[in-house]
């Protein structure tokens, strides 16, 4: 089980460009792991059915505010065609240690892809390792 202040989507259905369902505030989470470094987390919970090639994204914006006006933290966390191999399957899709520099207050991440995907869903968090 984890902090329910350090989740960004559970069981979020993506089936275009969204926003996670959270964001999470930075100054609340430096007591977490107590010096560890901290883990993005991302899991294929229901498994995309895409038959057709899409470009799917994940990633880490510094705002709480509308993702337009967000600034994103260097580059996706990941980047994968949604027919080949990692969203067909329910499981881990990313682990990435959050970065120690260039975060603002707020953090959340941002689902990205090309087309309108058929309907499959993520859950996102931090932790420590």
């Amino acid at each position: 089980m984890f902090d329910a202040k350090l989740i960004f989507s559970e069981d979020q259905a993506i089936t275009t460009d969204v926003i996670s369902t959270n964001y999470i505030d930075v100054k609340s989470i430096t007591e977490v792991g107590e010096g560890s470094p901290l883990y993005i987390y991302v899991y294929v919970s229901v498994a995309f059915a895409n038959k057709a090639t899409t470009e799917f994204q994940v990633w880490l914006l510094t705002s709480d505010a509308d993702p337009a006006a967000a600034d994103v933290v260097g580059m996706p966390l990941v980047s994968c065609a949604t027919t080949d191999g990692p969203l067909q399957t329910v499981g881990l899709l990313i682990k990435q240690a959050l970065p120690g520099s260039g975060l603002l207050d707020h953090i959340r991440l941002k689902y990205n892809c090309d087309t309108n995907m058929a309907t499959g869903k993520l859950t996102a968090f931090l932790k420590p390792d």
